[in-house]
């Protein structure tokens, strides 16, 4: 769909020219710094901080778990490990985003391999809701399960390989440990 084509467009732009902008508080902590908006720089930056630390506990929580600990809608019995795994997924990735934006700052465009790995992440993420939600729309149909099954397999394994990419170039001792 053009929606769909989008918004992939748009994930494999976040990283490479729209981190800043993309990010819930960051745009509007350098706004609010260079209009010397001293009430709105504090909201932005304390708003950034209870941010990331929402996304730390839940990345932790998460990958301590497995990933168990994430709610799942009313789906195929089958298909609930997927959403909690993609949860669990959302969840570092927010996190390792924050990291990467928090440690390399306005360098962060120009580390291509540590960009790309984020943009893989993010266009798997979003091709696995995509299974799941079609899937699911479609009535959960058992001559579906295997491909879905094959689908989310295999985006999950992207992923996986996005990850550990990330964890390599990032170079930030015990990351890949911690959430992966």
């Amino acid at each position: 769909t053009v929606e769909g084509a989008n918004i992939l467009t748009r994930t494999l732009m976040t990283f490479g020219q729209g981190a800043l902008r993309s990010h819930p508080y960051a745009y509007e902590e350098v706004k609010t710094f260079e209009a010397n908006d001293l009430r709105g720089f504090d909201r932005a930056f304390f708003g950034h901080i209870g941010h990331i630390v929402r996304n730390t506990c839940r990345a932790i929580a998460l990958s301590l778990t497995r990933g168990y600990l994430a709610g799942t809608p009313d789906c195929h019995p089958e298909m609930k490990r997927y959403f909690r795994r993609l949860s669990w997924t959302s969840a570092t990735f927010a996190i390792l985003s924050d990291v990467a934006m928090g440690v390399l700052g306005g360098q962060l465009k120009a580390k291509q391999m540590i960009t790309g790995r984020l943009a893989d992440i993010l266009a798997n993420m979003y091709i696995a809701s995509s299974i799941l939600r079609r899937f699911e729309a479609e009535g959960r149909k058992e001559e579906d399960l295997a491909y879905a099954h094959f689908g989310l397999q295999n985006s999950m394994h992207e992923i996986q390989k996005g990850f550990d990419g990330l964890f390599v170039n990032l170079k930030i001792p015990g990351l890949g440990w911690l959430f992966n």
